[in-house]
């Protein structure tokens, strides 16, 4: 391998790991966004996005087929938190998004029955991200709620 072909090789190289090293620091959340995205990345991806009174954006899409609202949290102008809210649910759409979330991340770190079996909430971990799903059945409509959120960093030091 000539010279030449090396530096094309090695500049390459470092070009993959600087986009890798990049995707690996930026945690993914719901539909491929990811924390560090600007009100503006948001508003480009999802063109109907509505800003909030409390500085989130939200949008109303369908989530496994069900009708939902996902709001977009900013801190500093980056997300950092996603919420989506899925309306009128019942324990099959329950157990449907619990399943999906299972599919996607692996076993629940943990589920808990609340409020006299009238909240579920289960969590699961993927890198830094938390995702918490919540089913709610008081005061209104059945819901459940989808959080995804960064995590306490972890430290591995002894």
């Amino acid at each position: 391998m000539t010279w030449t072909k090396r530096a094309i090789v090695c500049i390459a190289s470092a070009g993959l790991l600087y986009t890798t090293a990049a995707n690996v620091r930026a945690q993914t959340f719901w539909d491929g966004t990811h924390q560090g995205l600007s009100i503006d990345d948001i508003k480009k991806a999802y063109p109907g996005a509505e800003n909030q009174d409390d500085g989130s954006l939200q949008i109303i899409t369908k989530v496994l087929g069900h009708p939902a609202s996902v709001r977009f949290f900013f801190d500093a102008r980056t997300l950092n938190k996603e919420r989506i809210i899925i309306l009128d649910t019942g324990e099959v759409v329950a157990q449907e998004i619990v399943n999906a979330l299972t599919l996607k991340y692996g076993s629940p770190l943990g589920c808990d029955n609340l409020l006299a079996g009238r909240m579920s909430e289960c969590k699961w971990s993927s890198k830094k991200t938390i995702i918490t799903s919540i089913e709610m059945h008081y005061a209104g409509p059945p819901f459940i709620a989808v959080e995804y959120e960064l995590g306490p960093e972890r430290n591995n030091n002894l």
